[in-house]
């Protein structure tokens, strides 16, 4: 009953108060141990603000839950085993780092690869429950300007670290009777990498049609029985740049995934560039 109305009688978007995250921070209290810290780093980072005080609320200040997945994902790296679901009961660093004081969580996790089999997701389910999908065309890839100083072994040895660490990547499907099953494939020798020279596209028109049928031709190689979901062609540009495109299945990606995976993706480029 309080929102503001246009004459009409919608909402008056512009008469509505300001939603500035630094409008809704408290007065600044800095951290004071360690884990308070090390939150306020990362919350500052994710919510791409200059400093986070401990008695700030994560989600009056910008978090929401698909934040909250960045969030966790940081701080397990720093050692901090939290979930989604302390971030939501305790809403400001104070009682978040006073809960992980508390209970003295650890990450004692396997590290090794996956495999074998697992339960289906919901979406999962859905997929291979739908008569008229096709299943195999549900795609998402994304593309990456990459200095030709970086060697494209590098880059290979890189997406091959990340489908080794994110075992979601080597999902396979299988039918057993009349019920589907999924199952996580170890490494094998399934090409996810390839590199394709644009030299003898001799115009723009060609290269772009040459490049989108080389997409397409990357698509239809993900197969859900055989346990790769991403595939990757590196363009050799002879410019300063050049480009990558990664694309993966659906059942493997989503917009917040991605955001961890490049970082991930470029965490390994990264170490692997220094080890040369």
């Amino acid at each position: 009953d309080a929102l503001p109305l246009t004459p009409n009688g919608k909402i008056d978007r512009k008469a509505l108060p300001d939603n500035d995250p630094y409008t809704m921070q408290k007065e600044y209290t800095a951290p004071g141990t360690q884990y308070e810290l090390l939150l306020s780093n990362i919350w500052a980072k994710v919510l791409h603000l200059k400093q986070v005080g401990i008695h700030d609320n994560f989600f009056s200040i910008g978090g929401d839950s698909i934040i909250s997945i960045q969030i966790v994902s940081h701080a397990i790296k720093e050692g901090l085993a939290i979930t989604v679901k302390d971030i939501f009961e305790y809403q400001t660093i104070a009682e978040l780092a006073k809960n992980i004081m508390k209970t003295k969580k650890t990450i004692q996790k396997e590290q090794s690869i996956v495999t074998g089999k697992g339960p289906f997701t919901p979406i999962m389910k859905w997929l291979f429950e739908e008569p008229c999908v096709d299943r195999h065309n549900f795609y998402q890839f994304i593309s990456l300007h990459i200095s030709n100083h970086i060697l494209p072994v590098i880059i290979e040895q890189a997406i091959y670290a990340i489908i080794s660490h994110h075992d979601a990547i080597r999902l396979s499907f299988y039918k057993s009777g009349d019920k589907w099953h999924a199952k996580n494939m170890p490494l094998n020798d399934e090409s996810a990498f390839e590199v394709i020279d644009l030299s003898d596209t001799y115009s723009k028109a060609n290269a772009e049609k040459f490049i989108q049928s080389k997409i397409l031709n990357l698509q239809n190689r993900i197969s859900l029985s055989k346990g790769h979901l991403l595939k990757a062609a590196l363009f050799i540009s002879g410019a300063e740049q050049n480009f990558l495109i990664i694309t993966i299945h659906h059942l493997a990606v989503d917009g917040v995934s991605w955001r961890i995976l490049m970082e991930d993706f470029n965490t390994a480029l990264m170490q692997m560039t220094k080890e040369e």
